[in-house]
């Protein structure tokens, strides 16, 4: 499986292929020398990163890269296989490469995949860290949502409207786009299902429903993604007979490309192509929701 962060801080890729571990790998000639090498991010002998820093006056994009290997072998020394550094460093990205704990490190675990798995998020959150010392721009994700805030606050002004954000992807967005709106709201949640793994299943599940009185009241659903609109056709569909004064529908992620229904958007955070992804919330098979950034997934 492959990963890629596609919010322009980090990109991460992850590849399924088995590739045994070889001992004292070392980069290809083409590649240039770290910046800075072998920095730990944890206690364990694996849990080290290299990182290349673009020379820019400005804080630069990151390709954050997680080596193949199915999580049993590979290094970050195999660097070239997943990315082009010398192309990247010309074009002002900066690029970190790492390694992880493999699973039979981590045999105490169940399933022994959370070690990768957590040694990938625990890595990315210490780059984040480094942001200002390596010259890194990490402020892609809080700045969509920080427009979106701006936005609707000021196309509903004096009016004290009620965020609906939709479970389980939207919560984190949710509480970001609350702190970022300033002013007075309220929020609930509805839980509605309709992935299975990777794919839409196209038949959307009301799980948990909405309790509060609507009537007269200013309502903004806040979604994590919007890409066929089953999903936001089953709100629409939800919210038809309530006696609302008015309905706004804001998704951070949009997919036009697969989008199916002539249904209204108010705001947009970003668009992006058909590709499945996760973090910051969204989840693969009830994993990852919590990892600090968002990645593409890829067979």
């Amino acid at each position: 499986m492959r990963a890629r962060n596609i919010i322009g801080c980090t990109l991460l890729m992850v590849s399924s292929m088995t590739v045994p571990l070889v001992a004292n790998e070392q980069y290809a000639a083409s590649a240039p020398k770290p910046t800075l090498s072998e920095l730990a991010y944890g206690d364990h002998d694996r849990q080290v990163l290299d990182f290349w820093k673009a020379p820019s006056d400005k804080p630069t994009p990151l390709v954050f890269v997680i080596h193949g290997g199915g999580w049993m072998g590979g290094s970050k020394e195999r660097l070239n296989r997943f990315v082009d550094a010398p192309a990247l460093l010309k074009e002002g990205i900066s690029v970190v490469a790492i390694n992880y704990r493999y699973i039979r490190n981590a045999q105490n675990l169940k399933p022994p995949v959370q070690a990768p798995l957590h040694d990938a998020a625990r890595a990315l959150q210490f780059v984040r860290s480094k942001a200002a010392e390596w010259n890194i721009d990490k402020e892609r994700i809080a700045i969509a949502v920080q427009t979106l805030a701006k936005k609707i606050r000021e196309d509903l002004k004096n009016e004290t409207p009620l965020f609906i954000g939709i479970l389980n992807g939207s919560f984190i967005f949710a509480g970001d786009l609350m702190r970022a709106y300033g002013t007075t709201c309220e929020v609930s949640f509805i839980k509605l299902a309709s992935y299975d793994k990777t794919a839409s299943t196209g038949k959307v599940r009301q799980l948990l429903g909405i309790y509060e009185d609507l009537t007269d009241r200013t309502v903004v659903v806040l979604e994590d993604i919007i890409d066929t609109g089953a999903t936001l056709q089953k709100i629409y569909d939800i919210l038809d007979d309530a006696p609302l004064k008015k309905l706004k529908m804001a998704t951070l992620f949009f997919k036009p490309s697969v989008f199916k229904k002539e249904l209204h958007i108010d705001y947009v955070g970003m668009e992006i192509p058909d590709e499945f992804i996760v973090g910051y919330g969204m989840d693969y098979d009830g994993q990852g929701r919590n990892l600090p950034e968002i990645y593409k997934l890829s067979n």
